[in-house]
């Protein structure tokens, strides 16, 4: 299974804990 990798924007400011925690959830790697 390829590792899933995702970079999170800093947009996502005011709900970034609760996306970043969603997509851990789903098996991506955060960066």
């Amino acid at each position: 299974m390829p590792e899933k990798t995702i970079l999170v924007v800093e947009d996502h400011a005011p709900t970034r804990e609760a996306y970043v925690a969603f997509l851990l959830d789903c098996g991506y790697r955060v960066v």
